[in-house]
């Protein structure tokens, strides 16, 4: 076989091998959820129930961020479940401010409920009874 042969027919085979040992991964999917008012109706106290749910696939990392509404009257505090199993919660958070991007780590790559569960703080419009919360949930996965 003649050398210029040769070298695209190796050059062929070692881009083959390379695809086979560093396979091409999913690119990440962005989105910010507009909590518009979720109403505690089974509220008990200052813990809101239900929780907000949504399904998204996932990685094994998910990222979350919650952003409390400039609407609020008082603190909230924010808990993130995956799969019913608390994975962080938020600080204190005023009206209008964002928590921290939580990486959640060590899920399995697929399908998952991610919820949401406000906790309210005494002070300003809350004295002891959270009605409604609202605000902006930033997910990557």
């Amino acid at each position: 076989m003649k050398p210029i042969a040769t070298s695209i027919l190796t050059l062929f085979f070692c881009s083959l091998a390379s695809l086979s040992f560093f396979p091409v991964t999913a690119h990440a999917v962005e989105k910010t959820i507009d909590l518009s008012g979720v109403v505690c109706s089974k509220s008990s106290g200052l813990t809101c129930r239900p929780k907000y749910r949504t399904r998204l696939r996932t990685g094994k990392v998910l990222q979350v961020q919650y952003t409390a509404s400039a609407q609020h009257c008082s603190q909230i505090i924010v808990r993130f479940f995956v799969d019913g199993k608390l994975k962080r919660s938020t600080g204190a958070l005023n009206p209008g401010e964002a928590s921290i991007v939580y990486r959640i780590r060590g899920l399995t790559a697929g399908r998952h409920t991610l919820s949401l569960q406000a906790v309210g703080v005494v002070g300003g419009c809350n004295t002891g009874y959270t009605a409604s919360w609202t605000g902006s949930l930033y997910v990557k996965s």
